[in-house]
């Protein structure tokens, strides 16, 4: 897959992404988009895709990232988004993700374990 063919794929998985969570409780998954207009009246006149089916497209784009080529950076920063969408439909298909998992993959906070011992003394 192409670079342009792939980024046309990762904005589908984002809009796609906004309508199933909606279907869940009305609240937007994407604030604001400004792409092409005709990627999203495709995912707009489409069926909303499954929980696990938005899972299985995120895997397909992380499986596919490292072979475009791009710079570390970028392709880290997109890495991390789609981690993160993953993560969010693997949640909503009813994986059982430990809390501290969901804090790395969607926010990507590293949490650490504060002893309770530290609370009480302060």
């Amino acid at each position: 897959m192409n670079e342009q063919k792939w980024l046309e794929e990762y904005i589908l998985l984002v809009l796609r992404m906004d309508r199933a969570m909606q279907d869940v409780d009305s609240s937007n998954f994407l604030d604001t988009y400004y792409g092409p207009p005709e990627l999203r009246t495709r995912a707009k006149e489409e069926p909303v895709l499954s929980f696990p089916q938005l899972s299985g497209h995120a895997q397909d784009l992380l499986a596919s990232l490292p072979g475009l080529g791009l710079e570390t950076s970028r392709a880290r920063y997109l890495e991390k988004h789609i981690s993160a969408m993953q993560t969010l439909a693997d949640i909503q298909a009813g994986a059982e993700t430990p809390f501290y998992l969901e804090l790395e993959r969607v926010f990507d906070i590293d949490p650490v374990w504060i002893p309770e011992d530290e609370f009480i003394a302060s």
